[in-house]
């Protein structure tokens, strides 16, 4: 879990960029000078009956709205590999 909120912090400290507001007329600067980040956390482990994953997306728009979207897998049943 701690891991999580440190990727999630590093990617807000990126989306504000030390500006806590922008003004009307200054266009933010996309953090890293991209749009899109993705961001990936999980457990996995051949033997155990509780992996996961989960994904993030952010979207930085040119008006400075940050769009989030996630995804979460478990395992709840082991599954039999060959």
């Amino acid at each position: 879990m701690r891991k999580i909120v440190v990727v999630v912090a590093s990617v807000l400290a990126l989306a504000i960029g030390g500006q806590v507001a922008p003004s009307a007329a200054a266009q933010p600067e996309l953090p890293g000078g991209m749009s899109r980040f993705v961001v990936s956390v999980g457990s996995l482990s051949a033997d155990s009956r509780e992996n996961w994953v989960r994904l993030g997306s952010y979207s930085f728009g040119a008006d400075g709205t940050v769009t989030e979207s996630h995804f979460h897998w478990s395992q709840r049943d082991r599954v039999r590999r060959s």
